[in-house]
């Protein structure tokens, strides 16, 4: 399920490419599949295990979006590739594995990145964009956090992009 939630944030932003696949169950790699096919994407390479994966020179990063508990053992599969690691959160299920992956992450030799980090999502990446590019207008106020709530007289002209709510938020107003 996170798995597709990367894919289509890759898609979305078009500033990275998948270049492959693994998951041990054929029906996940299907669901994943469809992703690409729902935007006319080619199917990336399905690898038949992880070594394939870590072995790939095309590869130049790893997404871990496996089930929380096998996370320690995902990466200890793959820590040989020295390739940057993008861990899906919770990091660990059990408070070993965590301190585990935490030391490891100090003798590691490229970045790894635990998941929620929300500058990469989509709709923030997007937002910045038309930020960027004059879309909005000047921004006057910004509030973003989980269950963020916006100034009170924030967008009442219409004026302005919004988005989020309790789950999380962001509000740019122009």
């Amino acid at each position: 399920m996170m798995g597709r939630e990367h894919i289509r944030a890759i898609l979305t932003l078009d500033q990275a490419a998948v270049i492959g696949l693994y998951d041990p169950d054929p029906r996940s790699i299907a669901r994943a599949n469809a992703e690409f096919l729902a935007r006319a994407v080619p199917e990336p390479i399905t690898y038949p295990d992880l070594d394939a994966l870590a072995n790939d020179p095309a590869v130049d990063a790893i997404l871990i979006c496996s089930p929380n508990f096998t996370h320690r053992t995902v990466f200890d599969q793959l820590k040989h590739s020295a390739k940057a690691i993008f861990l899906e959160k919770p990091m660990a299920t059990t408070l070993d594995d965590a301190l585990y992956l935490a030391e490891q992450s100090h003798r590691y030799p490229a970045p790894i990145q635990v998941g929620m980090q929300y500058r990469f999502k989509s709709q923030y990446q997007l937002a910045l964009s038309a930020i960027g590019r004059g879309d909005v207008g000047a921004v006057r106020e910004y509030a973003s956090g989980h269950g963020a709530r916006m100034a009170e007289n924030a967008g009442r002209d219409g004026t302005g992009v919004r988005g989020g709510g309790d789950d999380g938020g962001i509000a740019v107003i122009a």
